[in-house]
């Protein structure tokens, strides 16, 4: 069973069984004094005891055998009489001091040895005293617990309530763990807008919200790892570009010195940005004082080589004391 709403359901069922198990065997077996509810039992059974006694004074042996016959006859009960050493009057001889001895203490017991309940009664005669004993079945614990009453709907009541309680409580426990597992999945899938709904605020709740702030992390980290990639493929995309078109340019220039030198310029600005895309993920800022106008001036002297690929130019019209506080790098790549 890999269930843990099932482990839990057997779990909460078995404990109620146990708990219901153990107080009717602890009241029926274990009470020692009799209480009212028991009084109607208890009157049955001095009035078998005395019948017991007058048929054993009067008939001996053999008379009150036909008595005990009687009684299981008609009750389904066994019937015993003994002297107060625990000597046996009806039938084989037989040793019930043991039966005298619990008795003394206790007036309804269990006898592991017949697997019977035990009604004691001492009563006296007018030839001595005696102990008259009522042995009851163990089919029969039920009836006698409760005295005389049999199940009804009440019973089944309780019982179907202890069954929705342990569902209700093990479905509680368990339902934010299935929505847990079920959104863990869904992130596994690659849907990073999964999230756990939970309002509860025990362990299970703050679990929850654990789990969503992680789910808030990842896709955020994938979010800024999608961006960054579309950001080095457009910063990549200008320099390559210029650097074809140099490269172009130096197969048909009469001066390759200088776009030789032009195209060295592109490649140690390729691989400075790359530098820079490296310290971005770093989070490695230097800012400081820019001048403006002259960063611009620079821009423009670089990207000169591709407006006149395409036949036109670049003019820069800007005030000389413009200055701002920026990483020079990173403004020069948004630029």
């Amino acid at each position: 069973m890999k269930s843990l709403f099932s482990k839990i359901l057997l779990w909460f069922l078995a404990t109620a069984a146990v708990a219901v198990f153990g107080v009717v065997v602890v009241s029926t077996l274990l009470s020692v004094a009799p209480g009212r509810s028991q009084a109607p039992v208890l009157r049955a059974v001095r009035f078998h005891a005395g019948e017991a006694v007058h048929a054993y004074e009067e008939g001996g042996s053999p008379a009150l055998a036909a008595l005990f016959d009687r009684i299981e006859a008609a009750y389904e009960l066994r019937g015993l009489l003994a002297d107060q050493k625990g000597r046996s009057l009806s039938g084989p001889p037989e040793d019930l001091s043991y039966l005298v001895q619990r008795a003394r203490s206790r007036r309804v017991f269990a006898d592991p040895v017949r697997g019977v309940l035990v009604f004691a009664y001492p009563f006296d005669g007018q030839r001595g005293s005696y102990w008259f004993f009522l042995l009851v079945p163990r089919e029969r614990f039920g009836f006698w617990f409760r005295l005389g009453q049999t199940l009804n709907a009440t019973h089944l009541w309780v019982v179907a309530c202890v069954l929705l309680l342990s569902y209700l409580l093990a479905r509680h426990i368990t339902r934010p763990i299935f929505e847990l597992r079920d959104a863990a999945e869904r992130l596994g899938r690659g849907d990073f807008r999964a999230r756990v709904r939970s309002n509860r605020k025990d362990e299970l709740g703050r679990l929850a919200a654990a789990f969503n702030a992680m789910a808030d992390r990842i896709e955020h980290a994938v979010t800024a790892q999608r961006q960054l990639l579309q950001d080095v493929s457009h910063e990549l995309r200008s320099p390559l570009s210029r650097l074809g078109v140099a490269v172009e340019l130096a197969r048909t220039s009469h001066d390759p010195a200088g776009t030789l030198d032009r195209v060295s310029r592109e490649a140690e600005r390729l691989n400075a940005l790359v530098e820079e895309l490296l310290a971005m993920t770093r989070e490695e800022l230097h800012a400081s004082p820019v001048n403006l106008a002259a960063l611009l001036a620079d821009v423009v002297d670089v990207v000169q080589i591709e407006a006149q690929a395409r036949g036109c130019g670049l003019i820069l019209d800007a005030a000389p004391d413009m200055e701002l506080t920026a990483d020079p790098k990173l403004l020069w790549r948004a630029v």
